[in-house]
């Protein structure tokens, strides 16, 4: 089986969730013995640095593909000759939307080869609001033809499978769960040291979209006592404009000192610091998963986030604070937090630790795009258990019908 994973973003700088999870998924098929590849739209460098640590028969497998202008509109260079590359793969696997590379997918589809769209949340309800006229153009251009003719979409979450119905009743949707490494799990209890201050981290794209303004405000509103004893890290990649009119309204609220930029981490220095928090946050207004909130629990590190990301099981595991999508919910759920002790923070993250464990380790769940795939190629005519099959009498809605 030749599978194609075709990611509209990759690498550590620019990939973000998308990238996490088409690499994942790049990296366990091949280890099933599945020729499996990953093409972005990038440059060379990028491909240089996703091939380092793998093996000489998966490097040769990653593809950048040169584009025009910045690798973010992927307008593709060679298109004609990469569509008929497309013939020597048994199916396409693309993930995420809105850039003309999926012209490649439309192309499959068009002979023949199964295609499965896994949106990563950009067809939320809260994306779709972003910068709408823009996908409003791309949607009638391209996107919604490869839409049409894809043979399945993937949700990553039962809340992003049920907005991918609401919009796609006639579609086939699979439930398939990101994940994190088991070499990435914390593998001993140890108490963190009694430092002066006690730790919180934000960590994730730095975007309007994460509401990391609310986050700052909850914490100005902490009485003085309490703020003297966190300090609140801010980790990631964003746009400098954006990042100085942050560190401007921290500045404007008083909480400047109680604010530290670290810039993007990766690999161990991003494992260094979960380790050296007390309590993650992600004051998000939509996720359709939040790859960081399982790789905080998987660090023992327990997680505060809103109604926005789909982790109610942080309630029900007792491995955090999930709180109203609103900014009275975060000062409520930030308030609740910090009034925690140590000893109580530490149980919470161990309870999170285990429920990784239980649901969220990639290793664990990988063998289900191979079952997908499978199923989708006649190779297997049992419907995966994970499968919700559309109803093909129905049209589907309108995309932007509310906007």
């Amino acid at each position: 089986m030749r599978v194609l994973n075709l990611a509209n973003v990759a690498g550590l700088k620019r990939g973000g969730g998308v990238h996490e999870v088409a690499f994942a998924y790049f990296k366990l098929q091949n280890f099933k013995e599945v020729d499996s590849h990953l093409w972005f739209p990038g440059s060379k460098n990028e491909e240089i640095e996703i091939r380092e640590d793998l093996t000489n028969e998966m490097k040769i497998r990653i593809k950048a593909l040169d584009t025009y202008l910045n690798p973010n509109y992927g307008l593709l260079k060679k298109m004609n000759f990469l569509k008929k590359e497309l013939s020597d793969f048994d199916l396409i696997h693309q993930h995420g939307l809105w850039l003309r590379n999926s012209e490649l997918s439309i192309a499959a589809a068009r002979d023949n080869i199964p295609v499965i769209i896994q949106p990563h949340g950009y067809l939320e309800p809260f994306s779709l609001k972003m910068s709408s006229l823009k996908k409003k153009v791309m949607y009638n251009l391209f996107e919604k033809i490869n839409l049409t003719r894809s043979s399945i979409l993937i949700g990553c979450s039962e809340r992003e499978v049920k907005h991918l119905r609401d919009l796609f009743p006639n579609k086939d949707i699979a439930l398939i769960p990101n994940g994190v490494w088991r070499s990435f799990i914390k593998k001993e209890e140890k108490k963190k040291s009694l430092a002066e201050k006690r730790k919180m981290l934000f960590l994730s794209r730095i975007h309007p979209s994460k509401g990391i303004e609310r986050l700052f405000l909850a914490f100005s509103k902490l009485n003085q006592t309490r703020q003297n004893s966190w300090e609140l890290t801010i980790a990631g990649n964003g746009e400098a404009i954006y990042i100085e009119s942050l560190k401007a309204y921290a500045n404007e609220l008083g909480i400047k000192d109680k604010v530290i930029f670290c810039g993007p981490v990766f690999n161990d220095n991003k494992i260094k610091l979960f380790d050296s928090s007390d309590l993650f946050v992600l004051p998000t207004y939509t996720e359709n998963f939040g790859i960081v909130v399982a790789e905080a629990l998987a660090r023992s590190v327990p997680v505060l986030t809103t109604y926005g990301a789909p982790w109610e099981n942080l309630h029900t595991t007792n491995s955090g604070f999930w709180v109203e999508n609103t900014q009275e919910g975060i000062e409520d759920g930030l308030f609740e937090a910090t009034s925690k002790s140590t000893a109580e923070l530490e149980e919470m993250g161990v309870n999170g630790r285990e429920l990784v464990l239980k649901d969220y380790v990639w290793e664990d769940i990988g063998h289900k795009t191979i079952q997908l795939y499978k199923w989708l190629l006649g190779e297997v005519s049992n419907i995966p258990n994970f499968v919700s099959l559309g109803n093909k009498k129905i049209k589907n809605k309108k995309m932007f019908k509310n906007f």
